[in-house]
């Protein structure tokens, strides 16, 4: 398995999250000052704000999510990877244990 790439995912996905809390974070403000925008027009508005900060709010735990599940399948595919090099290893003569994977 590709480790660094899935190391890249969570970290991308990390940055997709705090994107999407700065977002939220503007909305929330706006939130605040849609009651100046009077009864009809700020209910409104208020409404529309809100709906966009929930749906930010789920694609933010989203995006926690998917990074949580791919680091956690990175450090299992890294162990995993880790037990099969020394199981390998092992099967090699002495001289060659200080070899390490790449090309020839």
């Amino acid at each position: 398995m590709w480790i660094d790439a899935l190391r890249r995912a969570v970290s991308d996905w990390t940055a997709q999250a705090e994107g999407l809390r700065s977002a939220r974070a503007v909305l929330l403000d706006v939130e605040d000052g849609v009651g100046g925008l009077g009864h009809r027009v700020g209910s409104a508005a208020r409404a529309f704000v809100s709906a966009w900060i929930d749906a930010l709010t789920g694609r933010r735990s989203d995006a926690l999510a998917h990074a949580e599940t791919v680091e956690v399948s990175a450090d299992a595919y890294a162990e995993v990877d880790a037990e099969q090099e020394a199981a390998l290893l092992a099967l090699l003569p002495v001289g060659d244990w200080s070899l390490r994977p790449g090309p020839s």
